[in-house]
């Protein structure tokens, strides 16, 4: 029979035990219904255990079979209201701590998986910012070298344009220098010819003079034709004196212009001696360079290569970044548009304030000669006074004393850095220094410069400049080359 008191306390467990419940299945409805479950199976369990130990143990006593029939019951009955109502508390905190294990287990599985593709993704981010680094120092120095090639083709270049351009004026000078040598043979010719029949002429004259001479003085008809046979006499003398003086002057004229064209030649040789060297350090410094490159594109090659193993690996990352570069672009596009619309506004207002004051008569005019203004207060005459002290002073290439030895840029930069005028080193450099000046504006102290020299301006279509080592340091004609440039840098 059933005993009133487990009874009664048995429905005071369930009364609690469905407040719980419903309590825990309004905030917890999910882990509620699995945990109704889990106390449903364990028990049924529980039961089937019971029934098998009563039908095994013949022997019990009836108090026994009495309990356990209570027991069972009790236990049924329990199990049946949480099956209809709700769990007891005690096994829904089991359910739950094993539902929170089972989550926490899980949780940690992904955050494991997370954690290692993370560490995957770090580690192939490291990899491709250590390559991209070494592919952004390889093309920086790839750009420099490329920038130091396309410098030294540039100028392999001009040099070799300089190079032609004296090999045209050195035909020229041998040209000019053969029919000098034409004319000074032809010249020196004449005059002994001209010698030979002048000694011939005084010989037969003083041969003659006792007798015919006199003879044909003396048979004169008239005082008056006396008269004219002695001028006659005197002017072949005269004339003798003046032609064979004249041819003279002839062949000296011809000796100093084969000597100033042996200058030119000897000056042209020097410059040209200079250039074929240069030539030949630029092309090796070019080989030398392009060698380097060769290396580099080698190792840019692998590098790349590497990096496209680690792209593979952040291929998403690419994709925002292509996302990214796309919004900049649209946005330099709209930036770039709105500019575009700003300059337009602007133009038309400055073409209508042009118009503007245009209308209002104002204009501006200039002329072709360029003879820029003074912009020191450096007098070229004291420049050129100061230049002509040097006069004969030796031509040393690569020298820049005036008394012991210069060169044609030497003996710029020292005549003008005497007067705290700075200028380049070379005669090319020279060439672009000041403003630019028309030969018909030339004034004293300009610069006049050639390919591959440079002299000072004295005047009067003159110049004086360090020539070659042979002549020293001396004055010529301005157009004795062709001039590239006058520049005034005072």
């Amino acid at each position: 029979m059933k005993n009133p008191y487990q009874e009664q306390k048995n429905r005071k467990k369930r009364f609690v035990a469905a407040v719980i419940g419903l309590a825990l299945f309004v905030v917890f409805p999910t882990q509620f219904m699995a945990a109704t479950a889990g106390a449903v199976e364990a028990a049924t369990a529980a039961a089937t255990a019971s029934e098998d130990a009563a039908a095994s143990d013949g022997t019990s006593t009836d108090q026994d079979a009495a309990q356990s029939t209570t027991d069972t019951s009790s236990t049924t009955d329990q199990t049946e209201n949480a099956a209809d109502t709700t769990a007891p508390a005690a096994t829904s905190n089991t359910t739950s701590a094993n539902s929170s294990g089972s989550t926490s287990s899980s949780t940690s599985a992904s955050n494991k998986i997370i954690s290692d593709a993370n560490a995957k993704i770090n580690q192939a981010e490291q990899g491709l910012n250590e390559i991209n680094n070494q592919i952004s120092g390889i093309q920086g120095k790839q750009n420099q070298l490329q920038s130091e090639m396309n410098a030294l083709d540039s100028e392999l270049s001009e040099l070799l344009v300089n190079i032609a351009i004296l090999e045209d004026e050195i035909v020229a000078t041998k040209a000019e220098l053969e029919q000098v040598n034409a004319d000074l043979a032809e010249a020196e010719a004449k005059e002994a010819k001209e010698y030979a029949d002048m000694k011939k002429r005084i010989q037969y004259m003083y041969e003659n003079s006792d007798g015919a001479l006199w003879d044909a003085l003396l048979g004169s008809d008239s005082f008056s034709d006396f008269l004219n046979r002695i001028e006659y006499v005197d002017a072949m003398y005269s004339y003798d004196r003046d032609l064979l003086t004249e041819f003279r002057q002839t062949v000296q004229e011809v000796k100093d212009l084969r000597e100033a064209v042996l200058d030119t030649q000897d000056e042209l040789e020097e410059i040209m001696t200079e250039y074929e060297a240069q030539q030949a350090a630029l092309e090796d410094a070019i080989a030398r360079k392009r060698a380097e490159s060769a290396d580099f594109d080698v190792k840019l090659k692998n590098a790349r290569a590497l990096a496209q193993e680690y792209s593979q690996t952040i291929a998403e990352q690419n994709a925002i970044i292509k996302e990214e570069q796309r919004k900049q672009e649209e946005e330099r596009k709209r930036r770039e548009a709105e500019e575009r619309a700003r300059q337009e506004a602007a133009r038309t207002a400055s073409a209508s304030n042009t118009s503007s004051s245009t209308s209002s008569g104002s204009s501006v005019s200039s002329g072709g000669t360029m003879n820029p203004s003074y912009r020191t207060g450096v007098s070229g005459s004291s420049v050129v006074d100061y230049a002509m002290q040097f006069i004969g002073n030796p031509y040393v290439f690569g020298g820049t004393s005036l008394t012991n030895g210069c060169d044609c840029s030497g003996f710029t930069q020292s005549v003008y850095s005497h007067f705290g005028i700075n200028l380049p080193r070379d005669s090319g450099s020279q060439a672009t220094v000041g403003q630019a000046v028309s030969y018909d504006a030339a004034q004293p102290g300009d610069l006049v410069c050639y390919v591959g020299h440079v002299g000072i301006y004295i005047g009067n279509g003159q110049i004086v400049n360090a020539s070659t080592a042979r002549t020293g340091i001396k004055t010529q004609s301005a157009t004795y080359r062709p001039i590239t440039t006058i520049r005034r840098v005072l």
